[in-house]
């Protein structure tokens, strides 16, 4: 999958030796990836690529995001409003 692949560079690029960058200083590259089918257009995927290229910088140096991982979180339905959440109730 995509984000194995990214993953593999990712670690591959950690093991380059870039003396201008300085010897004790490790490579780092962070990806995102994202999947489509036909219906998608070119335009949306890489929207979608972007968008968790910017969510794994956000997340430090040297990590991959998948949009999918995002889209699920983003669709998790929200909170019932008028059911009071369990964990904010004294025991």
């Amino acid at each position: 999958d995509a984000k194995g692949v990214a993953n593999r560079l990712r670690r591959a690029l950690a093991q380059l030796k870039l003396p201008q960058f300085g010897a004790g200083s490790p490579f780092t590259a962070s990806f995102g990836v994202a999947a489509g089918d036909t219906a998608d257009s070119s335009t949306a995927l890489v929207a979608r690529a972007l968008a968790a290229l910017d969510a794994a910088q956000k997340s430090g140096t040297d990590h991959v995001v998948a949009a999918s991982e995002m889209e699920d979180i983003l669709c998790l339905p929200a909170p019932d409003p008028c059911r009071p959440d369990p964990s904010s109730q004294a025991a």
